[in-house]
């Protein structure tokens, strides 16, 4: 059973001729007759009355038909839908994300999105930078907003934003009243960390030991407001992207601009090479594109 037979079947249940039916679907007429043909045999029963001017449906006709009604508004529905996905408009959407541009980055885009694209169903997970290329590679997500550069050949990415590091330090601090500092002036100072693999922990640790020193790690969190409540504590000082600190309540912690050198990161999107990117995800990034040249 072609779907082409159940088209001609009821386009000729519709207009009750072979000719009109033919004429519709601009075929011969001798067609649709075989089409039809082929269903009855199929079936094992007699679909039209063909001994009228115009054909009628016998009664296994009537019963058939609402089948193929059933059928063909299934189809029809098949195709808007995945029209509908294929620009992006229905579907689903998986990312995920540094907890630190999830916090600061995705929420204006988001809800932008939901308003833009309310067919389409978003997933967000969060995690560290491993994790992140881990789901991509797995395929577990569409894409990952992860720190730049990443060195994998089946993984392709696009970036988002440069943000430079700040030093955030407590108002009694001797840098408190400072614009600017040196990094290799923070070689005497207990540093209040993220873990590991977070927080562009490694681009802090190396910048350090090519100024010529080890940062002393006093604590370590995953946690944005336990960092600053532990340096607005006097407990120790700690460099965070600006796109965190700039969120720094009025009366917290004071930033100061880190110089010679410059900290900064690249924030981007990964997603696996090989692999179809939905619609629906592209029309995310580019609004992600959007938010971050156009911030309110």
């Amino acid at each position: 059973m072609e779907l082409r037979q159940l088209i001609a079947f009821k386009e000729v249940a519709t207009h009750a001729s072979f000719t009109a039916a033919a004429t519709h679907l601009h075929l011969t007429q001798s067609a649709v007759s075989q089409q039809i043909k082929a269903l009855e045999d199929e079936c094992n029963v007699t679909l039209f009355d063909r001994s009228g001017r115009l054909v009628r449906l016998t009664n296994a006709g009537q019963v058939f038909l609402s089948h193929v009604e059933r059928i063909l508004a299934q189809v029809e529905n098949a195709r808007v839908e995945m029209a509908e996905m294929a620009g992006g408009a229905r579907g689903r959407c998986r990312l995920a994300s540094l907890p630190t541009i999830a916090a600061y980055l995705l929420p204006r885009a988001l809800a932008t999105f939901q308003r833009r694209y309310p067919g389409v169903e978003v997933q967000l997970m969060e995690a560290l930078q491993l994790q992140l290329l881990e789901w991509v590679q797995q395929g577990t997500v569409d894409f990952s907003i992860v720190a730049l550069p990443v060195h994998d050949p089946h993984l392709q990415s696009a970036s988002l934003l440069h943000d430079d590091f700040v030093l955030v330090v407590p108002k009694d601090h001797d840098f408190a009243a400072r614009r600017i500092v040196k990094l290799a002036e923070l070689a005497a100072e207990r540093f209040i960390l993220f873990p590991r693999g977070a927080g562009g922990r490694e681009l802090i640790m190396e910048a350090c030991r090519q100024v010529g020193f080890e940062p002393q790690v006093a604590f370590e969190s995953e946690d944005r407001e336990t960092i600053l409540g532990l340096v607005a504590a006097g407990v120790g000082i700690t460099p965070l992207p600006r796109i965190i600190a700039h969120h720094t309540r009025v009366d917290g912690p004071i930033m100061v601009d880190i110089v010679e050198p410059r900290l900064r990161r690249e924030v981007g999107v990964v997603w696996r090479r090989n692999r179809y990117l939905p619609q629906s995800a592209r029309n995310l990034i580019a609004l992600l594109e959007d938010v971050v040249h156009n911030p309110v």
